[in-house]
Order: C-alpha cells, then sequence, then structure tokens
C-alpha cells in the first residue's frame, strides 16, 4: 500500500495513528573553495588629450568653465582647466574694417576612451551648444594618447553560477558524510543547507580578473529515522486491507521511501512510503492435526489442500519405509506435527 508519514523532529514519538514518525536532527558544517573563469567583458583604455585655441568672435570677454564641453560630431571632449578669452577687436586698415576674434589656447581631454578621439590638427570643433558665429574652437595639433582594448571581469553570472555549482558540491559532500555516520537501519529523509557560514569572493563584479575564487562554508541539516520505528506504521496501513480470515505475517515489512521535497518545511518532511508485508490464513493448527488423524496420505493432502488457506501440503513419513508399509497418518494426536 502507498501512503504518507510525516517524518518530524519535533515529535515525542512515534503516532501509528496519525502515520507522524520522529525523526533525528543531523548537523553537519563543511566548507571549501572553487574558482572559475570569468566571462564578463569589459572595455579598458586611456583617453585621447590634446590642445584647442578657442576663439571669441563677440564683443565681450567670456570665461569658460572647467569641463566646458567641446565636441566633433559624435566625439566630445572637455577644457581640462576654466579659460578666459579676449572679446573681438576691431581696427582701420586701407583695406577698410578689420576684425581680430579673441583666442586662447587650453588643453582637452576625450569624454571617452579609444583611438577614435585622436583627432587631426586643424579641425574645426564645436563649443558646448554656442553658434559658431560667436564661439568656436580648432586644434592645435594632433591629439593623441586614445587607446582602448577588451579585459575579462567579474560578471554578475560568474558570481551566481559558482555559487550554485559549489553550494551543490558541498551539499552532496555533506549528505554523504552524514549517510556514513548512519547506524545499520537508519537513513536520511531530506538534506538541506541550513546556514551560510562564511561566503567570500575575491574579486567584485566588474573587477578585472581571469579567475574568481570562491570560499564558501555551510550548515547541512538533515533529517533521519529508523526503520525500525516505521513497523508500527506499517502496521497500521496495512491492517485495513487485511482479508477476513487473514493476520499480518510476523516477518518484518518491506518498506520503500522517498522524501516528497515539494511538501517539507523546516523540522518535517512527508515520506511518500510504498510497504508491502504478508499476511498469513489463521489455521487452527490443532484441528487440522485432529482432522487428518488416521487417513491415507492422498486423503489429507485432498483435505488439507480443500482449504482456502492451503496453497500447497508435503507429507513426510518418519522412518521413510514407513511410506511403503503404511501410507497414513499415525492416529496417535502426539505423533503428528503440522509447520
Amino acid at each position: 500500500k502507498e501512503t504518507i508519514i510525516t517524518l518530524s523532529s519535533e515529535s515525542d514519538g512515534v503516532d501509528a495513528n496519525k502515520l507522524v514518525l520522529i525523526a533525528d536532527t543531523i548537523d553537519k558544517k563543511v566548507s571549501d573553495k572553487k574558482t572559475k573563469e570569468t566571462t564578463g567583458v569589459k572595455v579598458v583604455g586611456d583617453q585621447a588629450i590634446g590642445e584647442i585655441t578657442l576663439y571669441n568672435k563677440t564683443e565681450a570677454v567670456k570665461s569658460f568653465d572647467k569641463g566646458t564641453k567641446i565636441s566633433k560630431g559624435d566625439l566630445v571632449f572637455t577644457l581640462d582647466d576654466i579659460v578666459e578669452v579676449a572679446s573681438a577687436s576691431t581696427k582701420e586698415t586701407s583695406s577698410g574694417k578689420e576684425t581680430e576674434y579673441g583666442k586662447n589656447n587650453v588643453k582637452v581631454t576625450a569624454a571617452a576612451i579609444g583611438a577614435d578621439s585622436n583627432i587631426e590638427k586643424e579641425i574645426e570643433l564645436q563649443v558646448a551648444s554656442f553658434d559658431p558665429g560667436t564661439y568656436s574652437a580648432t586644434t592645435v595639433e594632433a591629439f593623441s594618447g586614445g587607446s582602448s582594448r577588451e579585459v575579462r571581469v567579474v560578471s554578475s553570472s560568474d558570481r551566481d553560477q559558482l555559487i550554485e555549482d559549489l553550494r551543490k558540491k558541498l551539499l552532496a559532500e555533506a549528505q554523504d558524510e552524514i549517510e556514513k555516520s548512519l547506524d545499520e537501519g537508519e537513513y536520511i529523509a531530506s538534506v538541506n543547507i541550513s546556514k551560510i557560514n562564511e561566503q567570500k569572493f575575491d574579486a567584485e563584479i566588474a573587477d578585472e580578473i581571469g579567475v574568481l575564487t570562491l570560499d564558501l562554508s555551510i550548515t547541512v541539516q538533515a533529517l533521519s529515522y529508523r526503520t525500525e520505528d516505521l513497523k508500527p506504521l506499517a502496521q497500521s496501513v496495512l491492517e485495513d486491507d487485511v482479508p477476513d480470515g487473514y493476520t499480518i505475517a510476523n516477518s518484518e515489512p518491506q518498506i520503500m521511501s522517498a522524501p516528497d521535497q515539494e511538501s517539507s518545511v523546516s523540522g518535517e518532511v512527508q515520506l511518500l512510503v510504498n510497504i508491502t508485508s504478508e499476511a498469513k490464513p489463521d489455521l487452527d493448527l490443532e484441528e487440522l492435526k485432529k482432522s487428518i488423524l488416521g487417513k491415507s496420505i492422498d486423503e489429507a493432502k485432498r483435505f488439507l489442500t480443500a482449504d482456502d488457506g492451503v496453497k500447497s501440503v508435503k507429507i513426510d513419513l518418519i522412518p521413510s519405509i514407513a511410506a511403503k508399509i503404511y501410507a497414513r497418518i499415525p492416529t496417535d494426536f502426539s505423533k503428528v506435527e503440522i509447520k
């Protein structure tokens, strides 16, 4: 018969009526370290630097803050320092009025890493969002120093995978050690991580490193039970299914069990149990002896096998030569034994 038995560490004992079985709690601390090659990718490198000339085409002195954006298309640069640019001036010449823009040189740094920012000299640049008719800039010399490359870094999935793999390994090791420590007839029904004692990585997410290492220490808890304690429960489960005229044999029931992890809670596990036992007929052996006294061997066999509770009969006469001389059951009750 298949049924569910509750295995509980909080139970005071075996309750055959409620199908509750007492369980012992076993704690095992295990620790280990594991490494994994990182899979994250990050682009690193240097920013291009260079010098520009800022032009002021207005009639007022203009001051530009440090960090002011200077751009060329998608490429962005920022001023390294505060710079003041004189106003434009006009003077009379033989050919008419001539305007001279105010100008000043200043160092700039690319906002992003990469060689794309190594632009050539005499490149016209946009100053912030100003109209080029008011303020503009050009490169003095070609920019340099910009470079980029891909490096392996720690990703969040690297850490998650390392934790999962090492937890599985430690859980299996703990279960193996617990099983080896069990006494004969003692079994464990569930093994779970009850506590993480220490979890330490040698690098953080986005750190540039080729191999990530995890040190992990956990406490594993298992619930154990004894097959001896299962017997009264097996008796209780099977009794209702025993046919009339039969009783469960004294032989040990065969019990196959497996934890139902979906129904397990802290300190309690549901055991899905398949119980098999033999039932024997309620035969009155003394009455059977009386009923065959003096009968021939064949008559005795026919009589005994007529009972539904008897599958087969084997009759031995002692000494064996008696079977040839007098093939009958003795009439003396004391000389007949039924097994």
